[in-house]
């Protein structure tokens, strides 16, 4: 056991993972929470997420405050740079350090993944807009993605010159004299009827090790994402061959973060991961902070070099994202049940005469959270995700979970290439 109640941590963040905090101050003496809010011209809403939220206290100025707590943690990408910094000052880290290079540079990773051995999709790396709009003429069903600028449509699909010709001339519209060197990268699908996308997440790698017992589970994007618990060692070798061969990278660059993967796979069993998460991921991120009892211990052990097994306080947990338009130009009120406050995670948020409020952000983002449950049963934990769903209060809330069926059938279709859930 490690005892963290007499010790006082700064959780340095973007607003997505505002949850990681406020679960850390139900064990640590203090938290502060920070996020960036300083620009040419600032805007006083960035300097509020966090501001009234029970447990955790809003501070402006990070370096005030570095030299206050006993442990910094680093929820996000970008800020590998400082956290070495901090490392090499005998600052206590808890982050992916400059390991979410494995993320922001897709290309660089890509290649390091084939030194790897590893199998990855075919691409072309693309410079310019206009370079990119006459690649794609004669071209249909690609997928294009961007390197280090998340906020710039990270993903999307290309389909055919006449139903994507919309969008092109939105982004160059977007882009403007930026849109001649912004760099594209252009993927082949991996299409198939047989075809998988399965993945590996775990709530903590140190090192380059992995603990004994991690997530296994499946995503229906933008919808809902069901796990169970399960031993690394019973993983399929199509899941965890990527994690051995990256091992070694991450013990290198002294990685101490949540890690996840994306991994497209069909009858062939040949993986080709096509994204990697070197971060809090969501989902599942937001499961992990109550199915594991010991969640302050493991960050706190992590930082110190040590993986603290997680304690898992049941079998299966799911999550379910909720949405709402209202938020993507516009401050949000949702109200729910004090009751199942720890079952609601929400993004940039912020409590204002007693009500949560969720801040608008710069990129039109509609996902304010999610709903978890956790419990011994499949049927136990989607049907208290129901229950939850339908107490969540506010203008065009959605949550999409109206049928399980979708999941339950890729899951299915997983076990048909032998991928135990």
């Amino acid at each position: 056991m490690i005892d963290v109640s007499d010790k006082k941590v700064l959780v340095v963040d973007d607003g997505m993972f505002i949850e990681f905090a406020i679960r850390l101050a139900r064990d640590f003496k203090k938290t502060y929470y920070w996020t960036n809010w300083k620009s040419e011209y600032p805007l006083s809403k960035d300097d509020m997420i966090g501001v009234g939220v029970p447990g955790i206290e809003r501070v402006s100025e990070l370096f005030d405050y570095i030299d206050k707590v006993d442990l910094i943690v680093f929820t996000s990408i970008y800020y590998g740079d400082l956290q070495e910094f901090l490392v090499k000052k005998g600052y206590r880290v808890f982050g992916s350090r400059k390991g979410d290079e494995l993320e922001r540079k897709r290309v660089e990773a890509i290649e390091h993944f084939k030194d790897l051995g590893l199998p990855q999709p075919k691409y072309k790396q693309i410079i310019g807009i206009d370079n990119l709009i006459k690649y794609l003429n004669d071209k249909e069903d690609k997928w294009i993605k961007v390197s280090e600028y998340r906020g710039k449509n990270e993903t999307w699909h290309y389909i055919d010159k006449e139903l994507s010709s919309r969008k092109l001339a939105e982004k160059k519209h977007e882009l403007g004299d930026e849109g001649k060197v912004f760099e594209f990268l252009v993927f082949d699908p991996i299409n198939g009827d047989d075809i998988v996308e399965c993945g590996f997440d775990t709530p903590i790698t140190v090192d380059g090790k992995y603990p004994k017992y991690v997530i296994n589970g499946y995503e229906k994007k933008d919808c809902a994402y069901l796990c169970r618990v399960r031993k690394y060692s019973d993983l399929s070798p199509i899941i965890t061959e990527f994690n051995e061969a990256i091992a070694p990278t991450l013990e290198e660059y002294q990685y101490r973060n949540a890690m996840s993967t994306e991994i497209r796979v069909g009858k062939d069993k040949v993986p080709y991961m096509i994204d990697f998460t070197a971060r809090q991921p969501s989902p599942p991120g937001e499961i992990y902070l109550e199915l594991i009892g010991n969640f302050s211990e493991m960050v706190w052990g992590a930082a110190e070099g040590i993986l603290v097994e997680p304690i898992y306080l049941a079998k299966y947990a799911i999550e379910v994202m909720v949405n709402s338009s209202a938020a993507e130009n516009g401050w949000l009120d949702i109200r729910f049940p004090k009751s199942i406050r720890k079952w609601v995670k929400l993004r940039h948020l912020a409590v204002i005469d007693d009500v949560y409020t969720i801040i608008p952000r710069h990129n039109d983002f509609n996902n304010i959270g999610a709903v978890i449950a956790i419990g011994d049963s499949i049927e136990e934990v989607v049907e208290l995700a129901k229950q939850r769903c339908k107490m969540i209060k506010g203008e065009d809330i959605e949550c999409k979970l109206d049928d399980i069926k979708p999941l339950m059938e890729i899951i299915k279709k997983g076990e048909s290439i032998g991928l135990k859930f």
